[in-house]
């Protein structure tokens, strides 16, 4: 599927109009994108506005497709929730399990 999706004219034509080539535009929103290895579907999107420390997906296996964090599978929007309810950062982290970097790293991107 991934093969389907950028195949692609990308003449010469267009690198002598100075056009970036759709194909290196494509790839680099691909790349965020992982692929099953037996059938080629798309299996999950990492959302690329999170930081590496707080890796961050769209997996329709966890949290029913909403934005979870990769090393715990919580949603997102939980975390952001509680520390808009008034809970400190250090609260938030320690009800979710998580290190205290990556529930700011959450919240900030939500602020």
């Amino acid at each position: 599927m991934r093969d389907q999706a950028v195949a692609l004219d990308d003449s010469d034509e267009r690198h002598r109009r100075g056009q970036a080539p759709i194909r290196d535009i494509i790839d680099e929103h691909l790349r965020y994108i992982t692929w099953d290895e037996v059938d080629g579907s798309p299996m999950r999107l990492t959302l690329q506005q999170y930081p590496d420390v707080a890796l961050v997906v769209i997996d329709p296996r966890f949290g029913w497709g909403a934005p979870v964090i990769t090393t715990n599978n919580v949603q997102v929007d939980m975390v952001v929730r509680l520390w808009r309810a008034g809970e400190s950062l250090d609260a938030v982290a320690e009800e979710y399990g998580l290190i205290r970097d990556v529930a700011e790293a959450i919240c900030c991107i939500a602020a």
